[in-house]
Protein backbone atom coordinates (compact mmCIF):
# COMPACT_ATOMS: atom_id res chain seq x y z
CA UNK A 1 0.00 0.00 0.00
CA UNK A 2 2.87 2.36 0.76
CA UNK A 3 4.39 1.72 -2.67
CA UNK A 4 1.12 2.51 -4.44
CA UNK A 5 0.60 5.55 -2.25
CA UNK A 6 4.00 6.92 -3.23
CA UNK A 7 2.98 6.80 -6.90
CA UNK A 8 -0.42 8.43 -6.25
CA UNK A 9 -2.12 5.28 -7.54
CA UNK A 10 -3.68 4.22 -4.26
CA UNK A 11 -7.45 4.24 -4.60
CA UNK A 12 -8.47 2.27 -1.50
CA UNK A 13 -8.65 3.86 1.92
CA UNK A 14 -6.82 1.90 4.60
CA UNK A 15 -9.16 1.08 7.47
CA UNK A 16 -9.50 -1.33 10.38
CA UNK A 17 -11.49 -4.46 9.63
CA UNK A 18 -14.42 -4.52 12.05
CA UNK A 19 -16.39 -7.45 13.42
CA UNK A 20 -19.37 -6.43 11.28
CA UNK A 21 -17.12 -6.36 8.22
CA UNK A 22 -16.02 -9.91 9.00
CA UNK A 23 -19.63 -11.07 9.30
CA UNK A 24 -20.51 -9.44 5.98
CA UNK A 25 -17.53 -11.08 4.27
CA UNK A 26 -18.42 -14.52 5.62
CA UNK A 27 -22.07 -14.05 4.66
CA UNK A 28 -21.15 -13.12 1.11
CA UNK A 29 -18.74 -16.03 0.85
CA UNK A 30 -21.39 -18.40 2.18
CA UNK A 31 -23.61 -17.35 -0.72
CA UNK A 32 -20.86 -17.67 -3.31
CA UNK A 33 -19.76 -21.13 -2.16
CA UNK A 34 -23.28 -22.16 -1.13
CA UNK A 35 -21.96 -23.16 2.28
CA UNK A 36 -25.13 -24.04 4.19
CA UNK A 37 -23.26 -24.79 7.43
CA UNK A 38 -21.57 -21.38 7.38
CA UNK A 39 -24.87 -19.64 6.67
CA UNK A 40 -26.55 -21.46 9.55
CA UNK A 41 -23.70 -20.55 11.91
CA UNK A 42 -23.97 -16.91 10.84
CA UNK A 43 -27.72 -16.97 11.43
CA UNK A 44 -27.18 -18.34 14.94
CA UNK A 45 -24.73 -15.54 15.76
CA UNK A 46 -27.02 -12.89 14.27
CA UNK A 47 -30.06 -14.08 16.21
CA UNK A 48 -28.22 -14.64 19.48
CA UNK A 49 -26.64 -11.19 19.53
CA UNK A 50 -29.22 -9.36 17.41
CA UNK A 51 -26.75 -8.18 14.78
CA UNK A 52 -29.21 -6.10 12.79
CA UNK A 53 -27.12 -5.66 9.65
CA UNK A 54 -26.56 -9.41 9.33
CA UNK A 55 -30.18 -10.22 10.15
CA UNK A 56 -31.25 -7.87 7.36
CA UNK A 57 -28.86 -9.51 4.88
CA UNK A 58 -30.17 -12.94 5.83
CA UNK A 59 -33.77 -11.75 5.56
CA UNK A 60 -33.18 -10.22 2.13
CA UNK A 61 -31.53 -13.43 1.01
CA UNK A 62 -34.61 -15.45 1.95
CA UNK A 63 -37.18 -13.19 0.30
CA UNK A 64 -39.21 -15.03 -2.33
CA UNK A 65 -38.22 -14.21 -5.88
CA UNK A 66 -40.47 -11.72 -7.69
CA UNK A 67 -41.84 -12.97 -11.03
CA UNK A 68 -39.99 -11.54 -13.99
CA UNK A 69 -43.17 -9.89 -15.36
CA UNK A 70 -43.71 -8.02 -12.10
CA UNK A 71 -40.12 -6.83 -12.06
CA UNK A 72 -40.26 -5.39 -15.54
CA UNK A 73 -37.95 -6.06 -18.47
CA UNK A 74 -34.77 -5.40 -16.56
CA UNK A 75 -35.71 -7.32 -13.43
CA UNK A 76 -34.72 -6.32 -9.93
CA UNK A 77 -31.57 -4.29 -9.66
CA UNK A 78 -29.11 -5.78 -7.19
CA UNK A 79 -28.10 -3.63 -4.26
CA UNK A 80 -24.45 -2.58 -4.03
CA UNK A 81 -22.42 -5.35 -2.44
CA UNK A 82 -25.17 -7.96 -2.80
CA UNK A 83 -23.87 -11.32 -4.00
CA UNK A 84 -25.43 -13.03 -6.98
CA UNK A 85 -27.53 -16.06 -6.12
CA UNK A 86 -26.12 -18.11 -8.96
CA UNK A 87 -22.47 -18.81 -9.57
CA UNK A 88 -21.79 -18.96 -13.28
CA UNK A 89 -20.23 -22.07 -14.79
CA UNK A 90 -17.19 -20.02 -15.80
CA UNK A 91 -16.16 -19.78 -12.15
CA UNK A 92 -13.98 -22.85 -11.99
CA UNK A 93 -12.97 -24.66 -8.83
CA UNK A 94 -9.44 -23.28 -9.05
CA UNK A 95 -10.74 -19.72 -9.19
CA UNK A 96 -12.98 -20.39 -6.22
CA UNK A 97 -10.04 -21.71 -4.21
CA UNK A 98 -7.99 -18.65 -5.14
CA UNK A 99 -10.75 -16.38 -3.87
CA UNK A 100 -11.05 -18.48 -0.73
CA UNK A 101 -7.35 -18.06 -0.06
CA UNK A 102 -7.64 -14.30 -0.52
CA UNK A 103 -10.52 -14.19 1.95
CA UNK A 104 -8.48 -16.13 4.51
CA UNK A 105 -5.66 -13.65 4.03
CA UNK A 106 -8.05 -10.74 4.60
CA UNK A 107 -9.42 -12.32 7.76
CA UNK A 108 -5.93 -12.73 9.24
CA UNK A 109 -5.75 -8.93 9.20
CA UNK A 110 -8.73 -8.75 11.54
CA UNK A 111 -7.59 -7.88 15.04
CA UNK A 112 -10.56 -8.82 17.24
CA UNK A 113 -10.88 -6.62 20.32
CA UNK A 114 -12.08 -8.94 23.07
CA UNK A 115 -13.93 -7.48 26.04
CA UNK A 116 -12.21 -7.23 29.39
CA UNK A 117 -13.83 -8.47 32.61
CA UNK A 118 -15.59 -5.13 33.22
CA UNK A 119 -16.72 -4.48 29.65
CA UNK A 120 -20.34 -5.35 30.25
CA UNK A 121 -20.57 -2.91 33.14
CA UNK A 122 -18.47 -0.07 31.73
CA UNK A 123 -18.46 -0.18 27.92
CA UNK A 124 -17.81 3.55 27.74
CA UNK A 125 -14.34 3.02 29.20
CA UNK A 126 -13.21 0.86 26.31
CA UNK A 127 -10.96 2.34 23.65
CA UNK A 128 -12.69 0.22 21.01
CA UNK A 129 -16.27 0.87 19.88
CA UNK A 130 -18.93 -0.94 21.87
CA UNK A 131 -19.81 -3.06 18.84
CA UNK A 132 -16.27 -4.41 18.84
CA UNK A 133 -16.00 -4.98 22.58
CA UNK A 134 -19.33 -6.73 23.15
CA UNK A 135 -20.06 -10.44 23.55
CA UNK A 136 -20.36 -11.24 19.84
CA UNK A 137 -16.61 -10.86 19.33
CA UNK A 138 -15.89 -14.27 20.87
CA UNK A 139 -18.63 -15.89 18.79
CA UNK A 140 -17.41 -14.31 15.56
CA UNK A 141 -13.79 -15.20 16.35
CA UNK A 142 -14.82 -18.82 16.92
CA UNK A 143 -16.66 -18.77 13.61
CA UNK A 144 -13.63 -17.41 11.75
CA UNK A 145 -11.26 -19.89 13.43
CA UNK A 146 -13.52 -22.81 12.58
CA UNK A 147 -13.95 -21.73 8.95
CA UNK A 148 -10.21 -21.15 8.44
CA UNK A 149 -9.05 -24.38 10.04
CA UNK A 150 -11.74 -26.51 8.44
CA UNK A 151 -10.59 -25.27 5.05
CA UNK A 152 -7.02 -26.16 6.05
CA UNK A 153 -8.17 -29.71 6.81
CA UNK A 154 -9.73 -29.97 3.35
CA UNK A 155 -6.96 -28.56 1.14
CA UNK A 156 -3.24 -27.81 1.61
CA UNK A 157 -2.15 -24.24 2.26
CA UNK A 158 0.99 -22.62 0.93
CA UNK A 159 3.75 -22.20 3.51
CA UNK A 160 3.19 -18.44 3.57
CA UNK A 161 -0.52 -18.89 4.21
CA UNK A 162 0.10 -21.48 6.93
CA UNK A 163 2.46 -19.05 8.66
CA UNK A 164 -0.12 -16.27 8.37
CA UNK A 165 -2.99 -18.29 9.83
CA UNK A 166 -0.95 -19.76 12.70
CA UNK A 167 0.54 -16.34 13.42
CA UNK A 168 -2.96 -14.86 13.64
CA UNK A 169 -4.03 -17.62 16.03
CA UNK A 170 -0.97 -16.93 18.18
CA UNK A 171 -1.54 -13.17 18.21
CA UNK A 172 -5.28 -13.02 18.83
CA UNK A 173 -6.84 -16.38 19.68
CA UNK A 174 -4.68 -18.61 21.84
CA UNK A 175 -5.12 -16.46 24.98
CA UNK A 176 -8.93 -16.57 24.70
CA UNK A 177 -10.05 -19.68 26.64
CA UNK A 178 -13.60 -19.61 25.28
CA UNK A 179 -12.47 -19.58 21.66
CA UNK A 180 -9.72 -22.15 22.27
CA UNK A 181 -12.19 -24.49 23.96
CA UNK A 182 -14.48 -24.35 20.93
CA UNK A 183 -11.53 -24.95 18.61
CA UNK A 184 -10.49 -28.04 20.56
CA UNK A 185 -14.04 -29.41 20.49
CA UNK A 186 -14.23 -29.06 16.70
CA UNK A 187 -12.70 -32.20 15.20
CA UNK A 188 -12.09 -30.71 11.75
CA UNK A 189 -10.61 -27.52 13.19
CA UNK A 190 -8.25 -29.56 15.37
CA UNK A 191 -7.22 -31.56 12.35
CA UNK A 192 -6.64 -28.35 10.40
CA UNK A 193 -4.39 -26.64 12.95
CA UNK A 194 -2.32 -29.80 13.40
CA UNK A 195 -2.00 -30.16 9.64
CA UNK A 196 -0.68 -26.60 9.34
CA UNK A 197 1.77 -27.12 12.19
CA UNK A 198 3.00 -30.41 10.71
CA UNK A 199 3.50 -28.72 7.35
CA UNK A 200 5.75 -26.07 8.88
CA UNK A 201 7.68 -28.23 11.33
CA UNK A 202 8.49 -30.61 8.47
CA UNK A 203 10.93 -27.99 7.18
CA UNK A 204 13.45 -29.14 9.81
CA UNK A 205 13.82 -25.86 11.69
CA UNK A 206 11.77 -23.85 14.21
CA UNK A 207 8.75 -22.35 12.48
CA UNK A 208 7.49 -20.13 15.29
CA UNK A 209 4.37 -22.27 15.63
CA UNK A 210 5.78 -24.38 18.48
CA UNK A 211 4.64 -21.89 21.13
CA UNK A 212 1.10 -21.89 19.74
CA UNK A 213 0.90 -25.67 19.72
CA UNK A 214 2.30 -25.96 23.24
CA UNK A 215 -0.39 -23.57 24.48
CA UNK A 216 -3.09 -25.54 22.69
CA UNK A 217 -1.71 -28.81 24.06
CA UNK A 218 -1.74 -27.31 27.56
CA UNK A 219 -5.41 -26.38 27.04
CA UNK A 220 -6.21 -30.05 26.41
CA UNK A 221 -5.40 -30.87 30.04
CA UNK A 222 -6.79 -29.59 33.34
CA UNK A 223 -6.33 -25.87 33.91
CA UNK A 224 -3.10 -24.98 35.66
CA UNK A 225 -1.31 -28.20 34.74
CA UNK A 226 2.41 -27.38 34.27
CA UNK A 227 4.37 -28.52 31.26
CA UNK A 228 6.33 -31.72 31.63
CA UNK A 229 9.91 -30.90 32.79
CA UNK A 230 11.28 -32.42 29.58
CA UNK A 231 9.09 -30.11 27.51
CA UNK A 232 10.19 -27.09 29.54
CA UNK A 233 13.78 -27.98 28.68
CA UNK A 234 12.97 -28.09 24.97
CA UNK A 235 10.91 -24.92 25.15
CA UNK A 236 13.87 -22.99 26.55
CA UNK A 237 16.15 -24.46 23.88
CA UNK A 238 14.03 -22.89 21.13
CA UNK A 239 15.67 -19.57 22.02
CA UNK A 240 19.22 -20.93 22.01
CA UNK A 241 21.78 -18.95 20.02
CA UNK A 242 22.90 -22.08 18.16
CA UNK A 243 20.81 -22.96 15.11
CA UNK A 244 21.47 -26.69 15.51
CA UNK A 245 20.13 -26.60 19.07
CA UNK A 246 16.99 -24.72 18.02
CA UNK A 247 16.35 -27.15 15.17
CA UNK A 248 16.85 -30.17 17.43
CA UNK A 249 14.52 -28.72 20.06
CA UNK A 250 11.83 -28.06 17.45
CA UNK A 251 12.09 -31.64 16.17
CA UNK A 252 11.90 -33.20 19.64
CA UNK A 253 8.97 -30.94 20.54
CA UNK A 254 7.15 -32.12 17.42
CA UNK A 255 7.34 -35.69 18.75
CA UNK A 256 5.83 -34.58 22.05
CA UNK A 257 3.10 -32.48 20.44
CA UNK A 258 2.09 -35.25 18.05
CA UNK A 259 1.74 -37.78 20.87
CA UNK A 260 -0.34 -35.57 23.14
CA UNK A 261 -2.43 -34.06 20.34
CA UNK A 262 -3.44 -37.54 19.19
CA UNK A 263 -4.49 -38.52 22.70
CA UNK A 264 -1.49 -40.35 24.17
CA UNK A 265 -1.33 -40.39 27.96
CA UNK A 266 2.44 -39.84 27.92
CA UNK A 267 4.89 -38.73 25.20
CA UNK A 268 6.24 -42.19 24.41
CA UNK A 269 7.53 -41.20 20.96
CA UNK A 270 9.67 -38.44 22.49
CA UNK A 271 11.00 -40.64 25.28
CA UNK A 272 11.77 -43.50 22.88
CA UNK A 273 13.70 -41.17 20.58
CA UNK A 274 15.63 -39.68 23.50
CA UNK A 275 16.64 -43.14 24.65
CA UNK A 276 17.65 -44.15 21.12
CA UNK A 277 19.85 -41.06 20.72
CA UNK A 278 21.51 -41.63 24.07
CA UNK A 279 22.21 -45.27 23.26
CA UNK A 280 23.67 -44.32 19.88
CA UNK A 281 25.82 -41.59 21.43
CA UNK A 282 27.35 -44.02 23.90
CA UNK A 283 28.37 -46.29 21.04
CA UNK A 284 29.74 -43.51 18.81
CA UNK A 285 32.97 -41.65 19.51
CA UNK A 286 32.44 -37.90 19.77
CA UNK A 287 28.67 -38.16 19.61
CA UNK A 288 28.32 -36.03 22.71
CA UNK A 289 29.17 -32.96 20.64
CA UNK A 290 25.93 -33.07 18.66
CA UNK A 291 23.20 -30.66 19.75
CA UNK A 292 20.49 -33.30 19.80
CA UNK A 293 22.59 -35.54 22.03
CA UNK A 294 23.08 -32.74 24.52
CA UNK A 295 19.35 -32.00 24.53
CA UNK A 296 18.46 -35.65 25.02
CA UNK A 297 20.79 -35.81 28.01
CA UNK A 298 19.13 -32.70 29.46
CA UNK A 299 15.72 -34.30 28.95
CA UNK A 300 16.85 -37.49 30.65
CA UNK A 301 18.05 -35.44 33.61
CA UNK A 302 14.79 -33.47 33.79
CA UNK A 303 12.66 -36.61 33.42
CA UNK A 304 14.49 -39.52 35.08
CA UNK A 305 11.34 -41.66 34.87
CA UNK A 306 11.57 -41.99 31.09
Amino acid sequence: MQAFGATDRLTVNESVLSTRDVLALLHTWGLVERDAALQEALRAVAERFQVRELLKMLKDRNKPAVPARARGPRGRKRRPGEAEDEVGPELQASSLETCKGLLRSILTHWGPVFPGPDTAQEPENQAAPQSEAAGPVHAVASLVVSWMLRSAAERPFSSAEAVGVLGWLQSYIVLQPVVVAELLQDGLARRGVFKLYSQLCGAGEPSGSEQLMLQLVAALGPAGTPLHPAVQTLHLALDDKEEATRASAAFLLSLYIKDVWLGAQRPDALFAHVQMVRDAAEAALGGDQEAIVSLCKDIATAAPDL
